[in-house]
């Protein structure tokens, strides 16, 4: 949280409108539990892997690409938009640019599909764990 408000305070010095930052801090909490939720995800698909890394490393190297930071989404191949638009962080940054509403409730859908399927990934590793070793870690 830390972080944020000193972020919020640089964009508020160098002179972006205070309905972009009110955006932002509305959508700061969707933007937090995904990337918590990503995270879970990738430490339980690695969970008693050769590499306990991997995925949270895929998933962070390839985030900036998905949700258009680098290159914006709408001169991606139609392949890789849809790729895109399918992972969370997209209708965030469609809200900060719009400010419509019905992007952030896509958003929640989203977040609710990643909350099942993490909660699915942990089900099936903790089974597979547990029955293959006896022990959790």
């Amino acid at each position: 949280m830390g972080l944020m408000a000193i972020n919020l305070g640089l964009l508020a010095i160098v002179g972006v409108d205070w309905v972009v930052i009110s955006r932002i801090v509305l959508a700061s909490p969707a933007l937090l539990v995904t990337g918590v939720l990503l995270g879970m995800l990738g430490f339980f698909l690695a969970w008693r892997e050769s590499n306990p890394y991997f995925y949270t490393n895929l998933l962070s190297a390839a985030t900036p690409i998905i949700y258009g930071v680098i290159v914006s989404v709408s001169e991606y191949p139609p392949v890789f938009k849809v790729f895109s638009q399918i992972f969370p962080f997209y209708n965030v940054r469609d809200y900060l640019q719009t400010g419509q509403w019905e992007h952030l409730a896509i958003e929640g859908i989203k977040l609710v599909v990643l909350i099942i399927t993490t909660g699915l990934v942990y089900q099936l590793k903790h089974k597979k764990v547990v029955d293959k070793k006896g022990l959790l870690f």
